[in-house]
């Protein structure tokens, strides 16, 4: 029968690292676990983990580099399910229990491909947004009409497929959207650092 072996972590160490490579999934039996990204020389927690919960699974059935930074918060114990484990657990399971884990990985990475398209508009509205917000002075706000229309030229996208974004870039606190007098406006949260911030953030999220 095959067994996954289980790791032991110290209080604030480091479990993996945004930008390793995913060779590992771990199942989470005891302790805590804080999943970070960092965005210039800050780190924003994105969430914290409690048993029993499963991390870092994403980078492993997708062979993709660690989007976030994974540490342990507390002693906590972690079940280690490295790839080739994997592998061989999918050959030994019996036909129905294989089948079915192929087809989750695979439907991960439809979803994985379909994300990539919400991704690249996500991407062009952040950096519309920001151009916008470059020609004006610091303390103005971006009419948020003339904004959603100008970026949906740009883009040659639906208009409310804009303000989709905007509505997720407001509930990532990355914009505040006020309503004055001539209509909503729109104001960038540190503007120097928002489309850095804005594109690791939603990366992460993923």
């Amino acid at each position: 029968m095959l067994t996954f072996k289980t790791k032991t972590f110290k209080p604030l160490e480091v479990i993996f690292e945004e930008g390793d490579s995913g060779e590992r999934a771990y199942i989470l039996r005891e302790g805590s676990v804080e999943i970070s990204i960092k965005t210039g020389d800050e780190s924003y927690v994105l969430s914290v983990l409690k048993p029993v919960t499963v991390f870092g699974e994403i980078a492993l059935l997708l062979d993709s580099r660690r989007t976030a930074t994974a540490k342990a918060l507390e002693r906590t114990e972690v079940i280690e399910i490295d790839r080739e484990a994997l592998d061989s657990y999918i050959e030994k399971s019996p036909l129905v229990i294989s089948t079915i884990l192929r087809a989750l990985v695979e439907r991960l990475k439809n979803t994985d491909e379909k994300l990539s398209k919400g991704r690249d508009l996500y991407r062009g509205v952040c950096e519309r947004l920001h151009d916008l917000s470059l020609q004006i002075r610091f303390h103005e706000g971006i009419d948020y009409e003339k904004a959603a229309d100008d970026i949906a030229c740009a883009l040659n996208v639906e208009k409310n497929a804009v303000e989709e974004k905007l509505g997720l870039l407001e509930v990532l606190n990355l914009i505040e959207i006020k309503i004055h007098e001539a209509g909503r406006v729109i104001y960038l949260q540190r503007q120097d650092e928002f489309l850095k911030k804005a594109l690791k953030i939603y990366q992460a999220l993923l």
